[in-house]
């Protein structure tokens, strides 16, 4: 998840610079897109394949939440790196919130 996440924050400090502002939609899906593919690889590896739906809607939501995150360390004032940004957030993250049993 680290190396995806400065992968990610990597691609749009050097997009930033070359990338006129009208793609940015474009691009932002194109990225979306790839990430929940990568995310749904990820999932199958771990989890049964009965659970093919659930592990789409994980993945999608996966791809959103990493995307933007990579945004909201690029507008923020923080003097972390991205790699320190994510590790925050990791822990939570993958245990999950433990009120979601309570669903």
């Amino acid at each position: 998840m680290v190396y995806i996440f400065n992968a990610i924050t990597n691609f749009q400090r050097s997009l930033s610079s070359r990338c006129h502002r009208g793609y940015e939609d474009t691009i932002a899906r194109i990225i979306r897109e790839q990430l929940e593919i990568i995310f749904y690889k990820m999932l199958l590896n771990e989890k049964a394949v009965e659970e093919v739906e659930a592990l789409k809607t994980t993945a999608v939501i996966l791809s959103w939440d990493m995307y933007d995150a990579s945004l909201g360390w690029r507008k923020s004032d923080t003097h972390l790196s991205p790699e320190e940004f994510i590790k925050r957030s990791l822990p939570y993250l993958m245990a999950g919130v433990k009120s979601a049993s309570n669903y």
